[in-house]
């Protein structure tokens, strides 16, 4: 006296389904046990030990389905650039003060990510340093609030790229 196909839980009946599939078609068991462990996976269910199973198919549940590239995640790289850091800055003063970044404040920017002192950007950019320091201090205390961190000078890359990352994640 058998169990009816609708007395089996759902990963058991694919497990039939597949173990059919198997004998009328010729698929490779590897296949079949990769398949199995997806659905099991998916649905959050042990393997079982049933019986009824031919030991060919209890040795393919067993073995590591083969790995494809499909399969791996793919990496992307979540460091800032300056047309990143640019673009997320803008964002970020958009969505907290309603207006973006000026061009003064970009270049300013730019310069202090590629790690140049004060005297570099007045000499390249032809801007004063005290006025240059002013900028820096309204960008960082803006930065500061939308971030809710401390920016400064010291930690501005560290900073930028975790909250960058962490923004990146979320939008996903």
């Amino acid at each position: 006296m058998g169990i009816r196909d609708a007395d089996l839980s759902l990963a058991q009946r694919a497990s039939n389904y597949l173990q059919k599939l198997y004998v009328h078609t010729n698929i490779n068991p590897e296949n079949i046990a990769h398949r199995r462990s997806r659905i099991r996976a998916s649905l959050g269910t042990q393997p079982s030990n049933n019986s009824s199973q031919n030991s060919s198919s209890n040795q393919a549940q067993t073995k590591n389905p083969p790995k494809r590239d499909r399969d791996k995640p793919t990496e992307v790289n979540l460091e800032l650039d300056p047309n990143k850091l640019i673009e997320y800055t803008n964002q970020l003063f958009l969505i907290h003060y309603n207006k973006g970044l000026n061009s003064d404040s970009k270049h300013i920017l730019i310069d202090l990510w590629s790690n140049k002192d004060y005297q570099e950007i007045e000499s390249s950019r032809g801007i004063k340093t005290k006025a240059i320091r002013k900028i820096t201090s309204n960008l960082f205390e803006h930065l500061s609030n939308a971030l809710g961190e401390k920016v400064h000078l010291r930690n501005l890359r560290e900073v930028m790229n975790k909250h960058y990352r962490a923004y990146h994640s979320l939008s996903r």
